[in-house]
């Protein structure tokens, strides 16, 4: 989480994200403070886990050709790092009071499980099963899985380009 800073507004419908690469975070302008206070203090808990975010990416978008039952595990490993910062912030929002502000009542009452890696499945669970971004306007699963087939995807044309390249040069 070290060397993080403020980067502006989402400029689209999330109400924050992190950008681990360049350690920023952005937060929707149009928030109240206190949905600003919780969606930041939901970046900072994925900016702790950006070396598990890492793991996962490393492990995933280096394939060469996309595979869809990769993209859903991709998917499920990401929503599952993810689920531990849902679970830390709804315990700060039961604690300040601000419970109405949680689309999904279900990751409160998840949170409250005494079995934290308990709580924590379930919140995962949901988070694949209903999750949704861009305020509730993509399904999760359905949004990293086109994370990692966009990137894939990337990875096979360079791949294809390069192949064309050297095919080229050898016939030069």
């Amino acid at each position: 989480m070290k060397g993080y800073s403020y980067g502006g507004d989402t400029n689209n419908d999330s109400k924050a994200c992190a950008d681990n690469e360049n350690k920023k975070i952005y937060i929707g302008k149009g928030k109240s403070s206190a949905e600003a206070l919780l969606s930041l203090t939901y970046e900072l808990l994925n900016a702790n886990n950006s070396s598990k975010i890492n793991k996962v990416n490393d492990k995933y978008l280096s394939d060469k050709i996309p595979d869809k039952n990769r993209a859903r595990e991709y998917a499920k490993q990401i929503l599952l790092i993810e689920a531990e910062a849902v679970n830390a912030r709804s315990n700060i929002t039961i604690k300040l009071g601000l419970e109405s502000l949680i689309k999904n009542p279900k990751y409160l009452q998840f949170a409250k499980d005494p079995n934290i890696k308990n709580g924590i499945k379930r919140i995962h669970e949901e988070m694949a099963n209903n999750g949704t971004v861009h305020n509730g306007k993509i399904k999760s699963l359905d949004h990293y899985m086109n994370a990692y087939l966009e990137r894939v995807n990337l990875n096979y044309l360079q791949f294809g380009l390069a192949l064309l390249q050297f095919c080229q040069t050898q016939h030069a």
